[in-house]
């Protein structure tokens, strides 16, 4: 995929157990299929084969990387079937980008940062002895852009419209009342007052939601029952449908068209 964007020049380097580095190159032999403003969009569960390529269009200056921080997953493994009880998987390599530095732990930072929608406890830096970030020598390739000296400028736009933009407004208001509630380490244990909790925590998701839905000219919910039915009437009808069927929840929606926006910026300051 690099190699459509790309003239020419490394994608990734792997380095084994024994310290033997591999550089893998684009093999389009020269073709680019693209040369136009460019954007990827990333968040915490983008991982493995997708760090690669943002971090090579970040490296290149090829294009934008937009979203939050990648899950940090910068390992090759190998699945063992011949075991006698069971499968085992090991782990073999490590992916570097072509600057040197590894994707693993530490993720691709993007460019243009947007709210975070996962849990922060999710990733591989979070993981039990996962290996650590460490850096090789640059791998020779030549810068085929020039985003940096907009970075500045684009981050400023896209957070004048994040904040008057009610669906980012509803994500962050989620991700607190999430963050309040994997923050708690101690569990109620007298029934009345663990009801007042969930009742007091379902009427701050409720509240989210229907600010989310009067910014958005819909009626609100009335309740919470409400609310929980049509969700579960949502996941059936998705779950009726194939993956390429679905459409773009609004939650997700809006991500697109942020990144959207930014590529519209980055083309305008450019003087497309």
């Amino acid at each position: 995929m690099l190699g459509q964007v790309i003239k020419s020049g490394p994608v990734v380097q792997i380095r084994d157990g024994n310290g033997n580095v591999n550089v893998f190159e684009d093999t389009d032999g020269g073709v680019q299929t693209y040369a136009g403003p460019l954007a990827v969009l990333v968040n915490l569960a983008s991982a493995s084969a997708s760090e690669i390529y943002s971090a090579a269009i970040q490296d290149y200056e090829r294009g934008i990387v937009i979203g939050s921080t990648t899950t940090g997953k910068g390992t090759a493994q190998v699945q063992l079937d011949s075991l006698a009880y069971g499968q085992a998987t090991l782990t073999q390599r490590k992916f570097y980008r072509v600057t040197g530095g590894s994707t693993q732990n530490k993720g691709v930072i993007p460019d243009i940062k947007l709210v975070d929608i996962y849990n922060e406890e999710f990733g591989e830096r979070k993981a039990k002895n996962a290996l650590k970030w460490d850096t090789i020598p640059t791998a020779p390739f030549k810068r085929e852009g020039s985003v940096q000296p907009y970075v500045a400028k684009l981050s400023e736009f896209s957070a004048q419209r994040v904040a008057a933009d009610s669906q980012f407004k509803y994500l962050e208001t989620r991700k607190a009342i999430a963050q309040k509630t994997s923050a708690q380490k101690k569990v109620v244990l007298d029934i009345n007052q663990r009801r007042a909790e969930l009742i007091d925590l379902e009427q701050q998701t409720l509240n989210a939601e229907n600010q989310r839905r009067l910014a958005t000219g819909q009626k609100p919910y009335a309740n919470w029952e409400s609310y929980q039915a049509s969700i579960d009437a949502l996941v059936e009808s998705r779950a009726k449908m194939k993956a390429h069927q679905r459409p773009a929840l609004p939650e997700e929606e809006v991500f697109v068209t942020e990144a959207a926006n930014v590529l519209l910026d980055y083309a305008k300051l450019q003087g497309r």
